[in-house]
């Protein structure tokens, strides 16, 4: 058996080698009379070269087919438009096939082409013609007068890549095959083409903008071109995509226009979410974020001239039990039926847009409605929309990512009748030729907007559409715990709910019973237990409000207002409160403020208020003394009225720009009192120290008294600028002396003050003659006593203060000799000694001094003048002691 075995393979390789021996002999034999009459039947057909490098005939490669073998074929493009001609056909090798018979007969038929790694490059020039008319399909006798002939029946390809480009338009579609095979039959009264295989299309762009990209299907198609209408036809063909099949029809001949497309698929019981993924990019991108199931039947139809605007889409779907999913949030509608319909202009803007009998269905409720938009230019819009449901399911599905937590009821109905400017381009503009109309319900919804630590709960509003605005009533809502009411109306509410950049205006009237101003304010994240707060304020840029406003009661940290009344309004991320009036303080303040928030560095801030009856002591306190500890809730009482104009940056951190801030104020303080205050404290303890006053003075007793300060009335204006309090010269008529004083407090501690006083003042007692100090004397000689007091709020120093002594002498010496000069103009004039009217001290003014450089300012002054009179006697050297300066009114 197994020698039986041996001697059949033997003689089977004998055979076959005798076969391939014998192959190649016929080749070699007919291999030169065979390619010279194939070569010239292509020379007959083509008009144009083709190049290569090198022809042979096989009879192995393509068995038990003889072939003709051209290798690296290469043929360019034929051009009319004058451009440079660029590749036609490139294949690695090309086979023109005939039957081994033929090669012992004489008629070499060639009936099939294979090519291996085909590119393949038809097109359209900038004049329309065709740049593969490179074949004639008559035929003459070869030259050898026998019968030779290319009669295709069969193409074929493994590695195919195309490339469809039209110069005019800027169309261009790009295909690649792995394997596809071709039936044709060409002939000069009309060629047919049958192709089946796998196809992908791997780009379709026009004018550089994509329109679609990998998109694979197997193809099953006749085709027909030439003959006497000319153009190309796709008679029938069969596109599965997955496991839809999609029918489709195409022509393009040539028409009133030129040539034109007329392309018609359609496909019944579609999966919809295969049909998604071969929308063009532009759509599909559109919906990335939504998840779609159910079936569908489609039509289209892609139909007009290539060489104008280019061909228009129509687009017809009816949908079956449809399901959409939100992404993000999984929130589904299900149920999703209706008819659609949508033609778009060949720039792909719609031309026309119906949806019939929509109804979707969300956990929570339903949506229906219907649309049908008309035209391009003055397009007519008809639109009915109606929802029930969730306001969670209906906002997360529209992917709103501003809310960070929402629940509550929405109902609405609206509808939309009118025509548009442009359905190309619609604007927010557009928007007023609709009339729209409907109203919305809200009932008992829950905000929480991300960035913000409060949530708005229990709200209930029903709005009425009127166009573009809508008008509020009787909004509710829980802020904090805290019920508040608004209504009014909402301007321009349409355009700002559809497009960007759009300005929405409330105008309404609200109240509220109390509001915690830190806590609104307050930045995400820093609410941590004994930490310092830190706010983060500025204002809507799209969002104007005209609101009077009643408010039982605002808070700001220690900062409490009660029965404020104001207008606010906001206006570009401009806000302006006036009128403004609240109580605070035991008092009353009315006034207006402004601010300017555009600039993300600090807002410029003005306020000019009007203060009357304000408790200073709770003032202070409310205020955290205004962030110093020099004059502290705890030193002062008293009532008081006050007129402030101040104008400051406010950061977004709401800090002030300190060396920019500016303030004056008029204020009268009655009734007052100064309470164990540091630097009066000091001046006892430095007149206790002084040897020159100490031996006349009971520093004990007057430091008791210092400690408790009364006085009836102060006036004075002070101005806050620089980072420093300036007080200009003003009397204090108190219980204990009638002090004059004026300087300057730094906000960083640092002290400049100037004060002077009756010598007499220290030994009169308001007590009678029993007082500790003993009994009243005025001994009229108008000694006082002039100190500079300087250093910082932690260490006090003193000094003498010769410059306000010598200027308070030249004030006297004009106050006396205007006297002077009266009296002598009553002796001239006749009227005896009549005194002349003296002009009062003007104790209210600022006097200016030059101590130099802030830091110098513990430097003395230049030594007085030596003192005559009792002023002499008083006078010490000034190595035993520190100076006072003392002067004689």
């Amino acid at each position: 058996m197994l020698r039986l075995l041996r001697r059949f393979a033997l003689i089977t390789m004998a055979v076959l080698a005798m076969v391939i021996i014998a192959l190649a002999a016929i080749g070699y034999f007919f291999q030169d009379k065979v390619k010279a009459k194939l070569v010239a039947e292509l020379n007959t057909h083509l008009t144009a070269p083709l190049h290569q490098d090198g022809i042979e005939l096989t009879l192995i490669k393509r068995f038990p087919q003889a072939s003709l073998r051209i290798r690296n074929a290469y043929m360019q493009e034929v051009r009319t438009d004058g451009q440079p001609a660029d590749t036609l056909l490139y294949a690695e090798d090309i086979y023109l096939e005939f039957s081994l018979l033929s090669l012992l007969t004489g008629e070499h038929v060639v009936r099939e082409v294979h090519g291996n790694n085909v590119k393949l490059y038809p097109g359209l020039d900038a004049n329309g013609a065709e740049n593969w008319a490179v074949w004639k399909a008559d035929t003459a006798a070869t030259p050898t007068g026998e019968h030779t002939g290319i009669d295709l029946r069969r193409v074929t390809f493994k590695g195919l890549g195309g490339r469809f480009r039209d110069a005019r338009t800027g169309l261009e579609v790009a295909c690649t095959s792995e394997k596809l095979a071709l039936r044709a039959h060409f002939r000069d009264e009309g060629s047919h083409l049958a192709a089946k295989g796998d196809i992908r299309l791997r780009q379709w762009a026009k004018q550089g903008e994509l329109l679609l990209a990998d998109r694979q299907a197997v193809l099953d198609a006749t085709m027909a071109f030439g003959g006497p209408s000319g153009g190309f036809r796709v008679e029938k063909a069969e596109l599965l995509f997955g496991r839809n099949t999609v029918n489709l029809v195409l022509a393009v001949e040539e028409g009133k226009r030129g040539d034109e497309l007329d392309l018609r698929a359609n496909g019944f019981n579609l999966d919809l979410a295969d049909m998604v993924q071969l929308l063009p990019d532009a759509l599909r991108k559109a919906i990335h974020r939504y998840g779609v199931a159910g079936r569908a039947d489609l039509a289209l139809h892609f139909s007009g001239p290539l060489d104008q605007d280019g061909p228009a889409l129509s687009i017809g779907m009816k949908l079956h039990d449809g399901r959409f999913t939100e992404l993000a949030s999984r929130t589904v509608f299900r149920k999703v039926q209706g008819e659609f319909a949508a033609d778009f202009s060949p720039q792909w803007a719609p031309k026309k847009l119906v949806v019939k009998n929509f109804t979707a269905t969300s956990p929570s409720g339903p949506v229906a409605g219907n649309v049908e938009l008309a035209g391009t230019q003055n397009a007519k819009l008809t639109a009915n929309i109606r929802a029930d449901l969730d306001l969670a399911d209906l906002l997360r599905f529209a992917g709103l990512d501003t809310l960070e937590q929402v629940s509550g009821r929405l109902k609405a109905e609206a509808r939309a009748v009118g025509k548009l400017r442009d359905a190309a381009d619609i604007k927010a503009s557009d928007l007023r030729n609709l009339a729209i109309s409907g109203k919305v319900a809200l009932k008992d919804a829950s905000l929480k907007m991300k960035g913000l630590r409060h949530r708005v709960t229990a709200l209930n509003a029903d709005l009425a559409l009127n166009g573009n605005d809508a008008t509020v009533h009787g909004l509710r809502f829980l802020l904090q715990g805290n019920a508040m009411e608004l209504s009014g109306t909402l301007r321009n509410l349409m355009p700002f709910a559809l497009f960007k950049h759009q300005r929405l205006i409330i105008e309404a009237k609200g109240d509220a019973p109390v509001i915690d101003l830190a806590s609104l304010l307050e930045a995400p994240g820093t609410a941590a237990a004994g930490a310092q707060p830190a706010y983060a304020f500025t204002l809507p840029a799209l969002i104007d409000l005209d609101l009077k406003a009643r408010i039982g009661t605002l808070k700001m940290e220690r900062f409490q207002a009660d029965n404020i009344v104001c207008r606010l309004r906001i206006t570009g991320q401009q806000l302006a409160l006036e009128p403004l009036s609240f109580n605070t303080a035991d008092g009353r303040v009315a006034g207006s403020l402004s601010l300017d928030a555009r600039s993300a560095s600090a807002y410029p801030l003005a306020i000019n208020a009007d203060l009357k009856g304000i408790d200073v002591t709770k003032l202070f306190a409310e205020f955290q003394n205004f962030g110093q500890q020099f004059i502290t809730d705890a030193h002062v009482k008293g009532k008081g009225d006050a007129q402030v104009r101040f104008t400051a940056p406010l950061r977004p951190d709401f800090s002030l720009d300190q060396p920019k801030l500016h303030c004056v104020a008029d204020i009268i303080l009655r009734n007052g009192e100064l309470n164990n205050h540091a630097s009066l404290l000091a001046v006892a303890d430095y007149l206790q120290q002084n040897k020159l006053i100490a031996p006349f003075v009971d520093a004990g007793a007057l430091r008791k008294e210092l400690k408790h300060v009364s006085f009836a009335k102060l006036e004075n204006r002070i101005e806050i600028k620089d980072r420093a309090v300036y007080l200009p010269l003003m009397t204090v008529s108190s219980s204990v002396m009638d002090l004059e004083v004026s300087g300057t407090h730094w906000f960083d501690g640092a002290v400049d003050d100037h004060l002077n006083f009756r010598l007499g003042d220290l030994f009169r007692s308001g007590k009678g003659s029993d007082d500790e100090f003993g009994p009243v004397i005025d001994d009229g000689t108008g000694l006082r006593i002039f100190l500079h007091m300087y250093g910082t709020t932690d260490n006090l120093q003193f000094g003498h203060d010769g410059a306000m002594a010598a200027a308070r002498r030249k004030e006297r010496m004009k106050q006396e000799s205007a006297q002077l000069k009266g009296i002598l103009k009553g002796i001239v004039s006749g009227k005896g000694t009549a005194s002349a009217e003296v002009p009062k001290t003007q104790q209210q003014g600022r006097i200016t001094v030059d101590f130099g450089k802030e830091e110098d300012l513990a430097a003395p002054v230049p030594a007085p003048k030596p003192k005559k009179g009792l002023g002499r006697l008083l006078q010490k050297n000034d190595q035993e002691e520190p100076k006072v300066t003392i002067g004689v009114e």
